[in-house]
């Protein structure tokens, strides 16, 4: 189950990247570091930070995953 760390609100940068993977529905690392121009670092900090407050996932291996939007049917089950 997944928590908010902080009720702060999100920063425009996590904005951004929230966006590009709900939009694209699945989303690997590079993609993100293209479309925003952040350096590999910078795009890793915000794919953690992300995911490590239940906004988003990562599916598959390190090679070839990709970061998606939690399924519905897990939302429901992270709140029961």
């Amino acid at each position: 189950m997944f928590k908010l760390i902080s009720s702060e609100p999100l920063s425009e940068p996590l904005k951004k990247v929230l966006s590009i993977i709900k939009s694209e529905k699945k989303v690997n690392r590079k993609t993100i570091m293209k479309k925003l121009g952040l350096p590999r670092a910078t795009a890793t900090r915000h794919l953690s930070k992300l995911k490590e407050i239940g906004l988003i996932d990562f599916v598959g291996s390190s090679k070839i995953g990709y970061y998606t939007t939690p399924s519905k049917k897990k939302k429901e089950v992270q709140n029961e």
